[in-house]
Order: structure tokens, then sequence, then C-alpha cells
């Protein structure tokens, strides 16, 4: 089919436009709110980005390959889906507003953004994120994250996953650099929901870190798992999360890395948990490492806003260690209000401050939690109704 004839086609039919080539490819730029889908696989090598989309792509279960920059640069009410991008330093988009993506896949590629950088979008807001995945690595200046630097509004992530190296300077995560849901009302439902979501691979930033968020705000996460070492220069370090706030809530989650912090607030899971947010059934693998305010499974519970809450979590750190002696524990760090209930430390942990080993005073209620090894793990599994498969970090457990 010849260049003329195609957009002749485009101009006047109304039925989804086919994509073969690189050439027919640049036809999106001129209609960004018809229909298309690709009919081959495309080298993209030369391509500039569209600067905007608002029709439907399906690719088909092709891939587009060899990206200089981002496919789009917005995407706004649009809906892609079916697609692979491999190698060069392009994702999908470099903004999305209300859009559907779905089953989109980057791989071996290396993005890098300034404020917001993701490997499949920088940033989300509002809109619908299903079955997506990223392997490669994201190096942003502000927020950045495997599968998004940037999530605000009312969206929503289910079963997407994120594997390879992520950089940031405000806000790093595996999965997600930062979420910021709308403000909610009492009662009211999560702006941000991700759920059966999993990142592996690891974080370094010089502000909050997490091994699947730097932060979350006014959002629900379900079912997660993170498994990555997860390195700051700064505050706020947690194997899952970096700070959780505003009545954010995780259940049936786990976190799997090792967390080093030059600055305070950094535990297995989370490194601050404050503004009325909590914590279930979830669990945390990694050695755990900072300043002050340690703990293997959090850093700091602060007494801000309504009361904070861990149930049911567990925390397997085999050395929780700071370089000062205050507010270090096996399982919270500091507690402005504690609000632990039912929650258990490997009683294998060491806690050392400046050097030194600390007693540790076992309670399931309090900052180094109940005591459990692999005999009684069984029992209290079963007493607090935890369903297993969501302990994929029990391999490191040998004692």
């Amino acid at each position: 089919m010849s260049y003329c004839l195609f957009m002749l086609l485009c101009m006047l039919g109304t039925a989804p436009s086919p994509v073969g080539d690189a050439q027919q490819l640049n036809i999106i730029k001129f209609f960004p709110e018809r229909e298309f889908y690709l009919t081959a696989d495309i080298d993209a090598s030369g391509w500039e980005t569209a600067e905007i989309f608002r029709g439907k792509l399906d690719g088909r279960g092709h891939t587009i390959r060899n990206l200089p920059a981002s496919l789009f640069g917005t995407l706004e009410n649009a809906e892609v889906g079916n697609l692979r991008i491999e190698s060069g330093r392009g994702s999908l988009a470099v903004k999305s507003y209300d859009s559907v993506i779905k089953n989109v896949a980057v791989k071996d590629v290396y993005v890098l953004g300034g404020a917001s950088a993701g490997g499949i979008v920088g940033e989300i807001r509002g809109g619908v994120v299903d079955s997506c995945r990223f392997d490669g690595k994201v190096s942003g200046s502000g927020y950045a994250g495997g599968i998004s630097g940037l999530i605000t509004d009312e969206a929503l992530l289910t079963d997407c996953h994120a594997f390879g190296e992520v950089s940031g300077g405000r806000a790093a995560g595996a999965l997600v650099g930062a979420a910021y849901g709308a403000e909610l009302s009492e009662n009211a439902k999560h702006g941000i929901k991700i759920i059966s979501c999993h990142s592996r691979g690891s974080v370094d930033s010089v502000g909050m870190a997490g091994g699947f968020a730097g932060i979350l705000s006014y959002v629900a996460v379900d079912a997660c798992g993170s498994k990555g070492d997860v390195e700051t220069a700064g505050a706020e370090a947690g194997g899952f999360v970096g700070r959780l706030t505003h009545k954010s809530r995780i259940t049936n989650s786990s976190a799997g890395g090792n967390v080093k912090a030059g600055g305070r607030q950094a535990g297995g899971f989370v490194g601050l948990l404050t503004e009325g947010s909590g914590i279930e059934f979830s669990c945390s693998a990694g050695d755990v490492h900072g300043r002050g305010e340690v703990g293997g499974f959090a850093g700091t519970i602060s007494a801000i806003g309504a009361p904070n809450t861990l149930f049911a979590c567990l925390s397997y750190a085999k050395w929780v260690t700071a370089d000062e002696a205050d507010d270090i524990h096996r399982l919270v760090g500091k507690s402005e209000h504690l609000g632990v209930n039912s929650s258990y430390a490997y009683l294998g942990t060491a806690v050392a401050a400046e050097g030194r080993l600390r007693h540790i005073s076992p309670n399931p209620y309090g900052a180094d939690g109940g005591d459990f090894n692999k005999h009684t793990l069984d029992g209290i599994l079963t007493r607090l109704g935890w369903d297993r498969r969501y302990l994929f970090s029990l391999h490191n457990f040998s004692e």
C-alpha cells in the first residue's frame, strides 16, 4: 500500500487503520483520534514522539523496537493494548490522562526522565493500567518507577510487574515512584488502588525510597510484593515503601530486600507510617540499617492524624542496625502511637546500635514484636488467618 493511498484511506474511512511499517506508524501523528492496529513488528529508530493521542491502538502482539524517545507525549482518554516495546530509550508515553493501558510490555529499555520517569508511563493522572510489564532501567531526577514515576487522581493498577533498576531524586520505587490519590472524606474509598502487582529490582534514591514505591498517599494496596535492595542517601526508606501516609492501607503484601538509609526512618517494610495509615497481614524479610529510628518492619510510626496500626505483620530480618543508640527495635524503631497488634519478629534477629547488641523484650503488641522461629511459624500463621502464598520470601528464612 502506498503512503498516499494509506493517507486517503485514513481520511475517508471509519474502520480501524492498519499500521505495518515506520512510515505508516507516523500517520498516527496526523490522526490522533483514530483507531489503529499493527500488522507487523516495526523498527522505529527514527521516531519522533507523537505529541498527543486520543484514539485506540491495538498492537495485536506485535513489537515496536528501537524507540529513541517515548512513543507518545500524552495519552488522553486513549486506549492502548497488546503491544510490546523493545530496546532503545523510549517508554509508551510521557503522560497519561484517564486512559486505559492494557497488556503492554516494555523490555530492554533504558528510560531517562526528568520530573517523572516511568518504564511504561512517566506520569499517570487517572485511568487504568492492567497486565503491564517493564524489564529495564529507569534514571529520573524527580519521581521514578518501573511502571510509573508519578500517579495521581483516581487510578487503578492491576497485575503489573516491574523488573530492573530504578534511580530517582525525590522519590523512587521499583514499581511506582509516588502515588497521590485524591483526598478522602470519612469512610470514602481510596482514590488509587494497586492490586496484585509485583516488583523485583534494586532502588537507589537521594529522597524517599521503597522496594515497591517511594511514597503512597490515599492509596489502597492488596496482594502485592517486592524483592530488591533499597538504598537512599536520605530518610524514609522501606523494603516495600518509604512513606505510607494519608489513610493509605496495605494488606497481604511482602517485601524481600535489604534496606540501607543514610538518614533516619528505615524499616524492612516501611520507613515512615503516618497520617492514619495502616498495614495488615504483611511481612518483610530483609536486613535494615540506618542512622536512627530503625526497625525490622517499620522505622517510625507517627501519631499525626488518626491512630496508625500494624496488625498481623511479620519481620524476618536477621540484622537490624543503626549508627545511633536511640530508637532501634526488632519490629518498630520509634513510635509516637504504637498501635501494634499480633505482630511478630524472627527469634534470631540481632539488634545492634553503635556496634553493640541490644536486649530484646518480646511482645506481639510492642516495638520488638512477639517471638517466632521456624517451628512456631505455622501456628502463628494459622492463628492469624495468614495465607502462605504471600510469603514468597520464606525461602530466606532457614533457621
